[in-house]
Parts: C-alpha cells; structure tokens; sequence
C-alpha cells in the first residue's frame, strides 16, 4: 500500500481473535503482502523459462507467477474448470502436465510441464545411466578378472601343494602357502585352509618318520632273531663232526677243529654289526671251510674268484657258510667222493652277484622244486632247508640288501647257488641307522 494506504494489486492475509465467552471480536490483524513477492519466489524455485507455474484464485485470476506475461491473467473458463474440479493432483492436458496444490484459502498453486521437457530430461537421465554403465561396466569386469585371477592362483598353488605332497619332506623344502608377514586377522578362508594342510603336512611327516622309526627297529629285530637262529644251527652241526673225530679216535683233528672254531667265534663275536663287509664274510667262510677240510682231509677243495674293489661292499654276516655247508653235508657221496666249491663274486647292475657252485651230487627234480619253492616263498622251516630259508629271509629285507636267490642243480652233476643283493657301502649303513 502507498502512502495514502490505498491498497495496489496485494494479497491479504487475516487472522481475528474471538472472545471465548461472548464470541465478539477482541482485534483483528490484516497482512497485506506485495503479489510480486510471490512472483519472486516462483521466479527462484522455476528458473527453467520450459516449466511454467502460478498462483490462481477461485474466480481464474493469476496473481502470481514466474513467467511475468502472466501476471493479471485470466483462464477461460474451460481450463478453470479443469484445473479445480478434476480431483488428482497430476493431471494431462494436450502435451502438458499440470500439478495443482490446493491453498488454505482456496486456490490453487498450479505447474505446467510439457511433455518435450520431460522426455528431453528423461533422454539426459538415460545417457547419464549409460555413461556410467558404459564406465563402471569395464571397471567392474576389470576388478572382477583381477579378483578372479588372484582367486585363482591362491587356489591352483595350494592345489599343486595338495598334489606334489611328499610325506618325508623336511620343513624348509615345504612351500610356504601363505605369507608370513601378514597378520593372522586378515586371512580368509583359503588361508585358513592353507594353514590347516601345512599344519596336516608336518603332522603327517612327524608320524611318518614315527613309523619308520618303528617300521626299522621291527625289522631289525626280526633280523636279530633270524641271526641268532642260524648260530645254534651252525654250532650243533660243527660239534657233531668233532664228536665224530674223537668217537673214531681223530683227537689231533679235534683238538685243531676245537682251535678253528674258536678262532671262528672270535671273528664273528668281533664282527657285531648286522651287515659286514665281503672280506670279512670270506674269512668267516674259509674258517669254516679249514674246519670242514680237516674232516674230510683231501676230498675238500676249494677257490674264490672275485672282481677287484668288490669285497669292500657289505653283506649280511653268515650269508656264505649255510651254502657251503649244504654244499659239503650234501654233496660228498659214493658216487661224488670228492667235492671242489667254487665262490665267484661279480657287480651287476647297482648290485653284487655271488655265484656258489659245486660239482657234488646234486638234487632231484622234486627236491630242487621243493627248495626253489622255499626261496620264492620266503619260508623259513625249522626242520628243512632252515640254512638256506634263514639267509634268503634276511638279505630280502630292503634294509639289508634287498636280495634274492636262485638254485639251479642237476642230479649227479653239482649245484649252483646265486645270491644277488644291492650294493651297500658303510655310508649305506649309517643312513639306514638315521632314518
């Protein structure tokens, strides 16, 4: 309003306060605001000139708006019609959307869209999408292959852990499955399964070794037993041929098979271990052999071939003497009374061959089946070939040579006896022991 307050295109707002009791009017105030004030406002919320918004009173009258050429406007009476009795609040009219807002006094705020504005935005909202699609799309696909890929080679290494396990590895041949510089907080599940297979791996390596500790004591034992078997043999055998010298009055061979023999015993008593070298098993066997001659005078002879270097290998200690004994015991007939025993000793491939012959009596068919039998079976019988099952029993054992042994023999023709066993040096030995 100016100065003479006529009122000059306003709005007006009134609030009248009422006795509660006698409901007369106590006072009254009248707010009179400038329209293009409002004007302003919408001028600020609408800036794009494509969106159109105003305020209409009930009888069509546009007292506000953004767009100025507005301003004092009236609508005809078809569109005022439509903007107030249609009840939405969004409504459609030729290509334009209007949203009307119903006042406190009754008119209306209205905004009109046209539909170019809305498809322009929706087309800008779209590329906007596919911009950051065709952005991210790559971004993520790269994140995904290098998450992929490391995935990948976490799994395929524990993968090739799993399958190239050795279970007597040591612990710095193991490969490491997960780095030691990171702190336990951070490891997921492929860590803690790799952690769970090395903690496996060196538990079954701790039990393994266990095992092969006991597996090697075992057999071991089992070796001491079959060694301590073939002494007492040995021995009873030895005492009957001098009990038979003394009952035929030999005493001078007795005393000297006496003497033999204890010097027999001194050497295999100082020869403890489980496995000797070849030299000294040849000794123990020509000890035996002088023993055995001086009962059978000259219908014993015998000769030892070997390979230069060959004797300083090892063998199981009395592997020879259970041979030369069948080949003597045996082999002296009628028809065979004197028996030459031949002992050649040759390399073979990574092994030592030992070939006994003799061209004593020899062996039946079925007998020679029956031994051969034994030998294949490994079958150590007391009451029959117990010399000869006793050293095949022994020299098969991996840890003591992992041999074998053969019989061929004919009838009236002799016999011949091959034993091959791994070549075994004293180094051998003592890795055997720390196993």
């Amino acid at each position: 309003m100016n100065n003479s307050y006529h009122i000059t295109n306003s709005v007006s707002c009134c609030r009248v306060l009422k006795h509660p009791g006698t409901d007369s009017i106590k006072y009254a105030y009248i707010i009179y605001l400038d329209a293009s004030e409002f004007s302003s406002i919408l001028q600020e919320i609408f800036q794009d000139n494509q969106i159109t918004s105003y305020i209409l009173t009930d009888n069509g009258k546009i007292v506000a708006s953004n767009n100025p050429s507005l301003l004092s406007a009236s609508l005809d009476e078809e569109k005022l019609d439509f903007l107030y009795n249609k009840g939405d609040s969004l409504k459609k009219r030729a290509h334009t959307n209007y949203h009307t807002t119903t006042l406190r006094n009754g008119w209306l705020q209205v905004t009109e869209i046209p539909d170019s504005y809305i498809m322009q935005n929706t087309h800008i909202l779209i590329k906007s999408i596919l911009l950051t699609i065709l952005i991210s799309l790559p971004l993520t696909i790269l994140v995904v292959v290098l998450i992929s890929k490391n995935l990948t080679r976490r799994i395929k290494t524990l993968s090739r852990a799993m399958e190239t396990l050795q279970l007597d590895a040591s612990d710095t041949n193991m490969k490491a499955l997960v780095p030691q510089d990171r702190a336990p907080e951070t490891f997921d599940e492929i860590d803690k399964l790799g952690i769970t297979f090395e903690k496996m791996q060196h538990s079954l390596n701790d039990n393994l070794q266990s095992i092969l500790e006991l597996s090697l004591t075992e057999e071991r034992l089992k070796y001491q037993l079959l060694q301590s078997q073939i002494n007492p043999h040995f021995l009873y055998n030895i005492l009957g041929s001098i009990q038979t010298c003394q009952s035929l009055g030999k005493l001078d061979i007795a005393n000297q098979m006496l003497t033999n023999l204890t010097r027999f015993y001194r050497m295999t008593l100082r020869k403890s271990e489980d496995l000797i070298s070849i030299r000294d098993e040849l000794t123990i066997a020509q000890l035996y052999l002088e023993m055995e001659k001086l009962c059978h005078n000259d219908n014993l002879t015998w000769e030892i071939n070997m390979e230069d270097g060959i004797d300083n290998f090892l063998i199981c200690k009395f592997t020879l003497q259970p041979f030369l004994e069948n080949s003597i015991l045996h082999g002296l007939s009628q028809k065979t009374p004197e028996v030459h025993i031949s002992i050649d000793l040759s390399y073979g491939d990574d092994t030592v061959i030992i070939v006994i012959t003799d061209n004593g009596i020899g062996m039946a068919k079925e007998q020679l089946l029956e031994l051969q039998k034994t030998l294949d079976e490994k079958i150590v019988n007391y009451e029959k070939h117990f010399g000869i099952g006793n050293v095949n029993k022994r020299i098969s054992n991996p840890y003591f040579g992992n041999g074998r042994i053969s019989v061929e023999s004919c009838l009236y023709e002799g016999t011949s006896i091959t034993i091959e066993f791994d070549q075994m040096e004293k180094y051998d030995e003592e890795c055997n022991d720390c196993r």
